[in-house]
């Protein structure tokens, strides 16, 4: 099993401190052999790594210095670099906001859809005479929200199956009437950079999957300090890392 892994502003830069995990350097793939150099840059070059007799080839979504903005990232040569390295399914990691009071910081949540805020992003590969259009019913592939929920429940995990993730422009956080207004339009957590993610993947016919993990309340649902997101993220870290060893112990990912 091949998997793509991109990673946000909490994942650890040590792959030798996850138990299970090893780096494998001779699975790497360089960022500038992306052939398309209409594309540009990815933000970094994939890492591979082993975990039993799966591979997992990571993409560290802000830069390898996490210097990228939500808006300054390359999405487009970022989702075509994982495509063309062959990645069975993309597993994409979130640090979000809580709007939906039942959500507890600290949780994980693999939301079912998607509300795009966001504006000005390069968010297709069409264009430049070719008109394309996708189904985009199912922004998070459901077989790989099925699987990963059955891998919580058997690790007894803290996970939430279902909910809304709206993504906004970034890299400042909402105001309190924003979020009110995300969540009358059915919003459940906030975050900047599901989309054109999710959307991109769709157009390459990559299964995707967003692993949400919630560092704070959104704004006017309680106090939002940098401190508490930056640890909360740590901590949850140790929840995605069984819940990927879980995943590539699976046989099969239900991706029909």
């Amino acid at each position: 099993m091949r998997i793509g892994l991109i990673g946000g502003s909490a994942f650890p830069k040590d792959w030798n401190s996850w138990a299970g995990f090893e780096r494998a350097p001779d699975l790497d793939v360089s960022a500038a052999s992306l052939g398309d150099s209409e594309l540009g840059e990815p933000s970094a070059d994939l890492l591979g790594v082993h975990c039993g007799d799966s591979e997992v080839l990571y993409l560290a979504r802000h830069g390898a210095e996490h210097h990228l903005l939500p808006s300054e990232i390359n999405y487009r040569a970022n989702l075509r670099l994982l495509a063309d390295a062959r990645v069975e399914a993309i597993v994409a990691t979130h640090t979000v906001g809580g709007i939906d009071a039942s959500i507890p910081v600290g949780g994980l949540v693999l939301p079912r859809q998607v509300i795009d805020y966001t504006w000005g992003r390069a968010d297709t590969y069409a264009g430049n005479g070719e008109v394309t259009h996708i189904e985009f019913d199912h922004p998070f592939h459901p077989g790989l929200i099925d699987t990963l929920a059955k891998v919580a429940g058997e690790r007894s995990l803290n996970i939430t199956v279902g909910g809304v993730y709206g993504t906004t422009q970034g890299p400042r956080f909402e105001s309190p009437a924003e979020i009110d207004r995300y969540e009358r339009d059915g919003a459940t957590l906030v975050g900047m950079t599901a989309m054109p993610e999710a959307a991109l993947a769709a157009e390459l016919g990559v299964p995707y999957v967003s692993v949400s993990l919630v560092v704070n309340a959104a704004a006017g649902r309680g106090v939002i300090e940098l401190d508490a997101i930056h640890q909360a993220g740590r901590d949850g870290m140790a929840q995605i890392q069984a819940l990927l060893q879980g995943l590539l112990q699976q046989r099969e990912l239900f991706l029909q």
